[in-house]
């Protein structure tokens, strides 16, 4: 006879979890922070124990790293004290910093030597823009970018890509009801409910995919955070892994067997998050908050034409709802990404 056990508790990106509680600022304390990145023997510390780096290699990537870190918490705190209109241009160099450090962390290091530019365009000459959704960015095959994309998904961006700012928004969580409101568009967040199917042939992860504002069923191939899975022919918004596992295995690694984690987003009220990705690149969640600074950062030095109109339109609290909270989740990511565990703060 067929069982399901249901999991209440939310998957995360890695094993372990851990946080601190901030009678201040959360934002602030974690760019305080950075600051420990400075002391060389803490970050050798760091590479050696989450990251696996040997003794030699990690000086070596710890003295490379301390610069970054401490442009990058000078940046957001320059950003932190200037107007809303001139702060994406310090709060996206804070982030391209910390990329570099990602990807000195990462197993690709050795090639942010030959990576460093941004390894994007916006063009201010193009046809006048009237909306935020308008904008376009383009990607290239090198630089920090392009390199950080690869760190994150294990994919090359192969060939010059545009990338219009109405595929990027809906993937930051932190905006998504000002998005909604401004776009009439719904955000590309999803819920995943987890369980697992104990049948005769072994263990099945299984996950319900919540649709409340999607009319038709999502093709799995738009769900990158569910490796192995194809859809259960009998139920069009659940997945299932397709081959077995041992009864001998514990149902939370039947789960995580089923998913690729690089794909999960922060959880929101104890749910498993992740989003659907139909292209045309993944994103994962580090990465669009990335663009968008990047594009903003572009505004606010070659269009000061159409930032002004951008500050007058419905989408202007979008933009202004980023610069604190997008950056706010990337320094989580950033965090739990450097100590390899799931990383909160608590007021």
């Amino acid at each position: 006879m067929a069982t399901r056990t249901v999991f209440l508790h939310p998957f995360e990106r890695y094993d372990t979890s851990g946080g601190f509680s901030s009678a201040f600022d959360p934002l602030d304390d974690l760019v305080l922070h950075l600051d420990f990145l400075a002391a060389i023997n803490h970050t050798i510390d760091l590479l050696r124990s989450k990251h696996g780096v040997s003794a030699s290699d990690a000086r070596s990537r710890a003295i490379r790293i301390r610069p970054h870190a401490r442009l990058a918490a000078q940046y957001i705190r320059q950003a932190r004290t200037g107007p809303v209109e001139v702060s994406f241009v310090p709060s996206y160099y804070a982030i391209l910093n910390l990329v570099k450090v990602w990807i000195l962390c990462s197993s690709e290091h050795a090639r942010l030597k030959a990576n460093r530019l941004h390894g994007a365009s916006y063009n201010p000459t193009a046809p006048l823009s009237r909306a935020l959704t308008s904008e376009v960015i383009t990607l290239y095959p090198s630089g920090a970018i392009p390199l950080f994309y690869e760190v994150l998904t294990g994919r090359q961006i192969v060939a010059r890509t545009q990338i219009a700012m109405r595929d990027i928004y809906p993937y930051i969580a932190d905006v998504g009801t000002e998005w909604s409101l401004a776009s009439r568009t719904p955000s590309r967040q999803t819920i995943l409910h987890p369980s697992v199917d104990s049948l005769p042939s072994g263990l099945h992860a299984r996950f319900s995919i919540e649709t409340a504002t999607r009319k038709r069923p999502i093709p799995v191939t738009h769900l990158p955070a569910l490796r192995g899975c194809q859809r259960d022919p009998a139920a069009p918004n659940q997945f299932v892994t397709k081959a077995p596992l041992s009864s001998d295995t514990t149902p939370r690694d039947v789960i995580c067997a089923g998913l690729d984690r690089r794909f999960l987003y922060y959880p929101n009220s104890d749910q498993t998050m992740t989003a659907v990705m139909p292209g045309p690149l993944l994103m994962p969640e580090a990465l669009p908050a990335t663009l968008a600074f990047y594009h903003l950062s572009s505004v606010a030095r070659y269009n000061p034409e159409f930032l002004e109109r951008l500050s007058e339109s419905k989408h202007w609290p979008v933009v202004a709802a980023l610069r604190p909270h997008a950056l706010y989740k990337f320094l989580l990511l950033f965090w739990s990404f450097m100590r390899q565990s799931n990383v909160s703060v608590g007021r």
